[in-house]
């Protein structure tokens, strides 16, 4: 066996890069894991904007749940809420 391929072998540990790397993985599949969260992201990028709109192409997503998980993808920052001032208020 030659010393590169010993010195490859010995080597196993993660680089400090790599570690970087896989922490940064880790938290957005963390941001975005779960049931309904990928789902809901989809079809927002479809054009669907309104809550409602997002429920019907979400098939057996609840209205509570659906709250809680746009309510936890506003907080990691990956959709931006605008409420529209008027009657009635309009939510996107």
């Amino acid at each position: 066996m030659s010393k590169t391929e010993e010195k490859k072998i010995e080597n196993k540990e993660f680089t400090e890069e790599c570690n970087t790397v896989l922490m940064a993985v880790s938290d957005a599949l963390y941001a975005i894991g779960g049931k309904w969260k990928l789902m809901i992201i989809i079809a927002m990028e479809r054009g669907n904007k309104r809550f409602t709109e997002i429920q019907r192409q979400v098939t057996g997503i609840s209205a509570r749940v659906l709250s809680s998980e746009l309510k936890e993808l506003e907080q990691n920052g990956f959709i931006i809420k605008k409420v529209a001032v008027g009657y009635p208020v309009s939510i996107e």
